[in-house]
């Protein structure tokens, strides 16, 4: 008799109680996080709102990378919630939560039929009270790493059911099997891990059964049909989603070989998993590993002693049925350490473990699984012993995630700035005709190294700036000052920062439409700053062109945007930056450059990225009056483009106290003003 899908007694009510809380700590985990890494998951909401604006979206740049295409469908499902909610970062984040949901209901049903009712309930209740790393990662909306659990626990489910059977003759489980493994591909890159553990199993287990017709005539047509939304997507948008970051996989493991691998993966055991479930609390992660690790321990020993009885099942069973959650977080761990993806410490977000954390369920299982099977010989005190800790330390640590004061005071967030919208934006512009010629190019340089470079040269030459422009001002909400700032126009003419001498580029700059000139003043000043060696005679140059006071100042906080993006922030050197806005002072205005410079900093401070202070530490540090006075002032209102709506300049929230809180108590009345309603016509 074919084994059924989902077994009798399947916990049904507490699959639905688990499923409540969990929606429950997720909405607060939400509502708590304010300010998430601002050029990640806002870009997907970015994308929802062009598509309720009907503009249009580039094909090849609709993912948020190539290999990332189920960040396409978290903006698709965004949509609804920006309709009933708003475009805010809560509202954004609401598609995350319902692949979380998703997780936990396959996750259930997989150990249901794997292990057994019980645990499945303890598993459940582990993946639901999560560590706060888990719970911060599954309210992000990327369409990445955990959001791919789903698929995985799903794929599993019908391919163990699958192989379990020796019939020959379950077709429809086997195709199910199979696309859903070929989703679990196409939707990213990291979900193919336990694909791979799923096939060494079957090869050493049940080889036979992959050369039976129920492969061929239900597997393999299911893996083509899972696989096929990753080929049209590779169709749309002329890039290779089966490439991570440009690499295949081979190439993404050589990659990542040199750069001590086995040291890598020691860490990986000894601290990273510890470090990526980022309890507040010091030995709360190492005390959870430890126990799973107990738990591992003594399910092995009894599972040989169980091996060695002439009356057990055949080992191959055995290992077929429990062999792929074993040997998972070990292919997962030297994947990881043979690639160049890390595990950061220098930042409190979940994006920090993101390449870790989809482990973390399965390390747990030998948890559930040993509290069980006490359970189930009567042994209730040791159950309790094993499974009440974890339960404990994943429920304080969901909670660690909240903070009242944030859900109850801080106002709605933007879900996400035009800024990172340009390329989209120039596509936009474009007529049907060069569109269909971009095409054409894209598919022409399939393949090649260098395919998005000259793409991207062609987009700029032939995209048109005045349909740029009101595109941009029909739908961005953000003050004029700071479109300049955020957005790349093309100009009809050479760019005047690339130009050799000094005449050559003023004599550009007379080449640029009045209209556009202002636009120019802002890059140019962007590009001179950031450059290695500071052309001061170029500088002098520029200035003396930009006739009107809109154009002198757009040059002069650009000249304070590039120095705020020169040197990434850990490298940030306040020395080198004050060094520069003291030669740039005679020539411009040295608070108009504070301002640029805060302004660009301001939009990326938040609760979390701990780095994100090292900036505005190293410029207070060094920087003298007035570019002092302008900085604090522009980072207000660099920070005032994160809100929904324009605050009051007596705004006070957590996020505001937080970012004050960093600041020297002379310079809290300066960006209180940068933050409020004046600098929006500054």
């Amino acid at each position: 008799m074919s084994p059924p899908l989902v077994p009798p007694g399947f916990p049904t009510r507490t699959l639905l109680a688990l499923l409540f809380v969990a929606l429950l700590l997720r909405l607060g985990t939400n509502a708590s996080r304010i300010d998430e890494y601002f050029e990640e998951g806002l870009s997907r909401g970015a994308i929802t709102q062009a598509w309720i604006s009907d503009l249009p979206v580039w094909p090849s740049h609709a993912p948020q990378i190539p290999h990332m295409r189920g960040s396409v469908v978290m903006s698709w499902l965004s949509v609804p919630a920006f309709h009933l909610l708003g475009p805010t970062t809560f509202a954004v984040r609401l598609s995350g939560i319902v692949f979380h949901l998703l997780g936990l209901a396959t996750l259930m049903l997989l150990l249901h039929r794997q292990f057994g009712r019980r645990t499945a309930m303890i598993g459940g209740a582990l993946f639901t009270l999560a560590s706060p790393g888990m719970a911060k990662l599954a309210v992000l909306s990327y369409g990445d790493h955990v959001e791919s659990l789903p698929f995985a626990f799903a794929a599993l489910l019908f391919a163990l059911t699958w192989l379990d059977d020796d019939s020959g003759r379950r077709y429809g489980t086997a195709f199910l099997a199979g696309l859903l493994a070929g989703l679990a591909v196409s939707w990213h890159a990291q979900a193919r891990i336990p694909l791979v553990s799923l096939a060494l199993i079957a090869l050493l287990c049940a080889p036979r059964r992959l050369l039976a017709r129920d492969t061929w005539l239900g597997a393999l047509p299911g893996l083509l049909a899972g696989l096929s939304v990753l080929w049209i997507g590779n169709w749309l948008t002329s890039t290779n989603g089966l490439h991570v970051f440009g690499k295949s996989a081979l190439e993404t493991l050589a990659d990542g070989a040199h750069s001590g691998s086995l040291g890598k993966w020691v860490d990986f055991w000894v601290s990273g998993l510890a470090r990526s479930q980022q309890y507040p609390w010091a030995l709360a992660g190492a005390a959870t590993i430890t126990l799973a690790a107990i738990c591992a321990i003594g399910l092995a020993a009894r599972s040989a002693r169980i091996l060695r009885r002439t009356d057990s099942p055949p080992w191959r069973r055995q290992l077929l049925r429990v062999g792929v959650f074993a040997l998972h977080p070990l292919v997962f761990s030297l994947a990881y350490a043979a690639t160049r993806f890390t595990l950061r410490t220098d930042m409190h977000n979940a994006i920090s473990a993101r390449y870790v954390l989809p482990v973390l369920p399965w390390v747990l299982l030998p948890i559930a699984v040993a509290g069980a099977r006490a359970s189930e010989a009567g042994r209730r005190g040791l159950a309790a012993l094993i499974v009440v800790p974890a339960l404990l330390l994943g429920a304080s640590g969901s909670l660690s995630t909240w903070d009242l004061d944030t859900i109850r005071h801080e106002p709605p967030r933007r879900a996400g700035l035009w800024s990172g919208f340009g390329a989209h934006f120039l596509y936009g512009s474009l007529t049907p005709d060069d569109r269909l010629e971009l095409r054409e190019l894209e598919r022409s340089l399939y393949g090649d190294p260098d395919q998005d470079k000259r793409v991207k040269a062609w987009l700029e030459q032939h995209a048109d700036a005045d349909r740029v422009l009101a595109t941009l001002r029909a739908v961005d909400a953000g003050p004029e000052w700071s479109v300049l700032h955020r957005h790349w126009v093309p100009l009809p003419a050479p760019r005047a920062e690339d130009a050799d001498t000094p005449s050559e580029a003023a004599a550009r700059v007379r080449d640029v439409p009045g209209h556009l000139r202002v636009f120019a003043a802002a890059d140019a000043g962007d590009a001179l700053a950031r450059q290695t060696a500071l052309s001061l005679p170029v500088v002098a140059a520029l200035q003396a062109e930009w006739t009107a006071p809109d154009e002198q100042r757009a040059f002069a906080r650009g000249l304070g945007t590039g120095l705020a993006r020169m040197l990434p922030p850990r490298k940030t050197r306040g020395d080198l930056i004050a060094e520069r806005v003291e030669a740039l002072s005679a020539f411009v205005d040295a608070e108009q450059i504070g301002f640029g410079c805060g302004a660009r900093v301001g939009r990326n401070v938040h609760e979390f990225l701990s780095q994100g202070w090292i900036p505005v530490r190293e410029v207070l540090a060094h920087a003298q009056e007035p570019m002092r006075t302008g900085f604090a002032r522009g980072l207000g209102a660099g920070y005032s483009l994160r809100f929904l709506h324009p605050p009051a300049s007596t705004l006070d929230s957590p996020a505001v106290r937080n970012v004050l809180s960093h600041l020297p108590d002379d310079l809290h009345a300066t960006f209180r003003q940068g933050l409020g309603e004046t600098a929006r016509d500054n």
